[in-house]
């Protein structure tokens, strides 16, 4: 039999793993920058002791488990025998936090005991060979040492047998990604229209919904007889949404197909796949010149060989709101760099860019669907990095040469 150093329940842990020191709550700093810990659990795999003891009185296995959310701990242990009266003996489960070579438990906060034979303790039960232990229990948030011990019912300071694993195995909070319905120009059809041979950007929404970022998060997809450009994200945040702009061929001349669009961010992915059909090519846009209609007169540009040039907005709104400050407005006059309009007639143009010698990004964006004499569905957004933003939908018609 191993004798144990010290007394109490609580000295069981430290023989294997350390001497015994109160514990002490985790770092918080941490856990800004690493996702916290789900789940503690699996195999105890350091053994001690269990020489020359009865079948009974020793380990064949043992495992844990901690949810911390729910703070639900399960534990099982196999011994080598059936215990029997005369093979009786306390068996132990203990949980802790390591620190260095120590495991901390403090005595009765994460340490219970039952007979073997009877398994009477709160939350045991016996099946033959098989102990198992179920109990909520809130005396500790997280856990990352455990050990079962088998010990002298009349001393448990010593041990018969004792299996322990430091650090316990660790289940981290994860993101949990979604794609949304994707969308060509703000409209979502049930099957998305494509002219053969023409690259169209589909817009996918990504929604990570888990309690952790997903960092590295690309959006891809394949099928037959279709084209795919990938879209990279970087990271898209907990609880939080982006959207991915996939650029889409159709090569065949098959009249339909389908799309399987798969995001892969923070070790997870998610798929969907969406229903592909071919369309004609529209009528091309007329050249002249263009304005919008309605309240969106000052809008205006050129269409010359197939291209979009000069287009420029007059007196727009901008709205500029830094965190934690009232809005501010004021007008001024943007533009819009030229662009060809694809054989589709769809045009989905985002420009980045910084001033000369600045650090400040600016983005504009335009898009529309120009079909002959006619812009429909169109909009034009610019964005700086300082909290300014104009955004406008708008239609517009050919109105001379």
């Amino acid at each position: 039999m191993k004798r144990l150093i010290g007394g109490g329940l609580g000295a069981a842990l430290a023989l294997t793993l350390g001497p015994l020191v109160p514990a002490a709550p985790a770092p918080e700093a941490a856990a800004a920058t690493k996702p916290r810990v789900l789940v503690r659990e699996g195999p105890l795999t350091t053994r001690t002791g269990g020489e020359g003891q009865p079948a009974a009185r020793q380990l064949e296995s043992a495992r844990v488990r901690y949810v911390l959310k729910t703070g639900r701990v399960t534990a099982t242990a196999v011994l080598r025998g059936v215990p029997e009266p005369v093979t009786d003996a306390a068996l132990l489960v203990g949980f802790g936090e390591q620190f260095g070579s120590t495991c901390a438990s403090a005595p009765g906060a994460a340490l219970w005991q039952t007979s073997t034979v009877s398994a009477s303790g709160d939350g045991f039960s016996r099946s033959g060979r098989t102990i198992s232990f179920a109990l909520d229990a809130g005396e500790w948030k997280s856990w990352d040492c455990a050990f079962i011990a088998v010990s002298d019912p009349a001393n448990v300071t010593s041990t018969y047998d004792m299996l322990s694993r430091t650090p316990l195995p660790a289940e981290y909070e994860k993101p949990r990604l979604v794609i949304g319905k994707p969308a060509i120009l703000n409209q979502k059809p049930k099957r998305l229209p494509l002219v053969r041979g023409v690259w169209t950007t589909v817009r996918v929404p990504i929604r990570n919904t888990g309690p952790w970022r997903a960092a590295n998060t690309v959006v891809t997809g394949k099928g037959p007889g279709l084209q795919v450009r990938r879209d990279k994200l970087g990271i898209v945040y907990d609880d939080s949404n982006q959207t991915a702009r996939v650029q889409v061929r159709l090569k065949a001349a098959r009249k339909q197909t389908r799309l399987r669009l798969v995001v892969r961010g923070g070790g997870v992915k998610a798929t969907r796949t969406v229903p592909i059909r071919r369309v004609a090519a529209p009528a091309r846009p007329a050249a002249g010149l263009y304005r919008g209609v309605g309240k969106n007169k000052n809008i205006t540009f050129r269409v010359q060989n197939g291209r979009i040039l000069g287009f420029r907005g007059k007196r727009f709104r901008m709205t500029c709101q830094p965190p934690m400050e009232y809005a501010r407005y004021h007008y001024t006059d943007l533009t819009h760099r030229n662009r060809a309009v694809p054989r589709s007639g769809i045009v989905d143009d985002v420009h980045e860019w910084k001033k000369k010698g600045g650090n400040a990004w600016f983005t504009s964006m335009l898009e529309g669907r120009l079909v002959g004499n006619r812009l429909t569905r169109g909009r034009f957004a610019y964005y700086t990095s300082g909290s300014c933003r104009v955004e406008v939908r708008f239609a517009a018609r050919r109105v001379g040469r």
